[in-house]
């Protein structure tokens, strides 16, 4: 009870971004442009237009926005021990690369149907279907329970049937990676700044490993179903 008292908000950055990125404060009513460097706390919306992404980043987490996808922060909270953020994806699709985290502590990522529940793994999440680059994770939906692991992915329909795991097609799976490459640049990137001062577009110059922009996997339908998953990257 201590430890709760003493969380304090955390505040993530858009530490990169390209085309029409948007983002909108919880007291807000109008969207307005981002910029680089923005932060985003606790409430905020972030949205992405046609040929958009946003990279935002906060601790050892990045997360990537694709083109046509909104999402919400609910939480984003740190104290001495735990760290709890939570995300809440309505539109498009997010791929995630969450740092180590104790076990006291929790990283969700949720849609209109699922909610995901991570401790250090990159994965990929939209409202039908969920692609494990690392780790591996549960999807649960109705009564069903099934376990994907890494290069896995499954598709639920929108009346909560889960597929079996089927391996992520060689094109997908390299994509997934080269998307991890980035948000791994971006870690390298912030820790920079921690270090030196530098201003992010000073570090973005200079680092050697960011990986062009490529076609994503094709978004999918909306569906329905109360799915949820979790996470479990036991070494």
């Amino acid at each position: 009870m201590a430890m709760a008292a003493l969380a304090a908000p955390v505040t993530a950055h858009i530490t990169r971004m390209s085309g029409d990125v948007s983002i909108k404060a919880e007291s807000g009513s109008a969207w307005s442009p981002a910029k680089t460097g923005a932060k985003v706390v606790k409430g905020d919306s972030v949205k992405c237009g046609a040929n958009a992404s946003a990279f935002i980043s906060w601790g050892d987490n990045t997360i990537k926005l694709n083109a046509m996808s909104v999402f919400t922060v609910i939480a984003l909270d740190k104290d001495l021990v735990t760290e709890k953020s939570a995300l809440k994806l309505t539109e498009g699709k997010i791929f995630a690369r969450v740092g180590k985290l104790n076990t006291d502590s929790v990283f969700t990522i949720q849609t209109p149907y699922a909610i995901s529940g991570v401790r250090g793994t990159a994965f990929e999440v939209t409202v039908e279907k969920f692609s494990v680059l690392e780790g591996s994770i549960f999807v649960k939906a109705l009564d069903t329970e099934v376990i994907v692991d890494a290069g896995m992915y499954v598709d639920v329909s929108p009346e909560g049937a889960i597929s079996q795991p089927e391996t992520l097609p060689q094109d997908n799976l390299h994509i997934l990676q080269q998307v991890l490459e980035e948000c791994k640049d971006i870690s390298v990137e912030q820790t920079t700044i921690l270090d030196t001062g530098a201003t992010i577009n000073d570090v973005i110059e200079t680092t050697t490993n960011v990986i062009p922009a490529m076609d994503m996997l094709p978004e999918l339908l909306p569906g329905h179903g109360g799915l949820q998953f979790s996470i479990d990257i036991s070494e």
